[in-house]
């Protein structure tokens, strides 16, 4: 019978911190995406939306904590919760605010109730920015065009009360059929720069003769360029900030460690992996 060797103390201290985490709700993904929506306004939605992707991997924090070997996060703080105006998900912040559910206390954050089993947190100024960005994302979320005009016979299917798509329920474009799966086994066993050239050779070969359908794989090899400029800016600026932590760290241990983090991201934002920890 196999058994478990214990738990290091780096996987102990990130399991206290876990168990006993505060989200911190942040407004740091809607400002930079209400800005890059603002200034891409007019531009089709298969290229705005990884233009949008772009901003935020240029724009967002990024840090790397002392005791992590895999770095990664979604906002300015450790727990950060993001918010997604795109799709109108950040009402729900606005409106326990608004109703006194979530109150303001010593630290100068605004808290949910003591009794709900996960705890939250949002500060005045980010739940200001949220409020400030509901008016322009009323007519630009994911299912606008949606539900503003429906195919013939939708009404039936929804008196059928047999989806969500009903009155009170999802809108048409708020539960599509599955997430998006990357293909992570193509970017760990070719990498981004191969699958940029592979977009981009298509682009190239195509210069000045763009017909009929080949219009829409343009528009998608286009997409697929821009996404991968963000992937690969994002992973270089994990990698600049594991070597700057490196260069200012004492312990040899933990110097080597970040030496080793800092190379591999470097190496991940265009390459294939080359270890088991990239």
């Amino acid at each position: 019978m196999y058994e478990f060797h214990s738990a290091t103390d780096r996987i102990l201290h990130m399991r206290e911190l876990i168990r006993d985490r505060v989200i911190r709700n942040d407004a740091e993904r809607t400002a930079i995406l209400t800005d890059a929506y603002k200034k891409y306004d007019n531009i089709v939605p298969i290229i705005k939306r990884p233009l949008g992707l772009l901003e935020l991997c240029k724009r967002m924090s990024v840090f790397v904590m002392d005791f992590e070997l895999i770095v990664g996060g979604k906002g300015p703080h450790f727990f950060s919760s993001p918010q997604y105006p795109e799709w109108g998900a950040s009402e729900w912040i606005i409106e326990m605010i608004e109703s006194g559910q979530w109150t303001l206390r010593e630290d100068g954050l605004y808290h949910n109730p003591d009794g709900e089993e996960v705890r939250h947190t949002i500060s005045p100024e980010d739940y200001q920015i949220i409020r400030d960005a509901r008016e322009f994302w009323e007519t630009r979320k994911v299912g606008t065009t949606a539900d503003a005009w429906q195919p013939d016979h939708y009404e039936e299917l929804a008196r059928l009360n047999v989806s969500s798509y009903v009155d009170g329920g999802m809108g048409l474009a708020a539960l599509p059929a599955g997430h998006l799966i990357a293909g992570y086994e193509k970017v760990i066993n070719v990498g981004y720069a191969a699958i940029r050239k592979q977009a981009q050779d298509w682009i190239d070969a195509h210069y000045g003769n763009l017909m009929g359908e080949d219009m829409n794989r343009y528009m998608f090899y286009k997409s697929v360029v821009i996404t991968c400029d963000a992937a690969m800016t994002l992973v270089r600026r994990y990698s600049e900030a594991c070597a700057q932590k490196a260069a200012a760290e004492k312990d040899p241990k933990r110097k080597a460690e970040l030496e080793m983090m800092a190379d591999g991201l470097l190496n991940l934002s265009e390459n294939p992996a080359r270890s088991f920890w990239e």
